[in-house]
């Protein structure tokens, strides 16, 4: 009965702790909402540094700028998906303009037209103009 007492002791910490975490993670986001880029990255980066003390790896900055871990090794590839665990907060990103990706359909008839041999497309106009009248 002892190791099923430190079991049900361990997990009973272990959900206590994670409400902690939780409820200190809902009071950080606003504060790192608001900043800026870099410290954004200074703070996911004393993050980083915790986890890769456990595992025995260094955080990097990718070529990104974002805080990562080497995606090579079996240790790295775990420090990330933790501090992915302990830190699901989304970076600030510079915005990207918005691209319409919606298709001119009198344009794609246009382009079609034009990937067609010569004598169609003198077809195509001459039956197009007979259809017109």
């Amino acid at each position: 009965m002892n190791a099923t007492t430190n079991y049900l002791n361990a997990v009973s910490a272990h959900l206590k702790a994670g409400k902690t975490l939780r409820q200190a993670l809902e009071a950080l986001t606003p504060t790192y909402n608001k900043a800026k880029f870099a410290e954004q990255q200074a703070i996911k980066m004393q993050v980083a540094q915790l986890v890769g003390k456990e595992y025995g790896v260094k955080p990097i900055t990718t070529t990104q700028g974002n805080v990562g871990f080497d995606r090579t090794t079996k240790k790295g590839d775990a420090a990330r998906k933790l501090l992915t665990y302990y830190f699901p907060t989304t970076l600030k990103t510079k915005a990207k303009p918005k691209v319409s990706k919606q298709v001119d359909v009198v344009e794609k008839l246009l382009a079609s037209l034009y990937a067609l041999p010569k004598a169609e497309q003198a077809r195509f106009i001459k039956l197009l103009k007979a259809d017109s009248k």
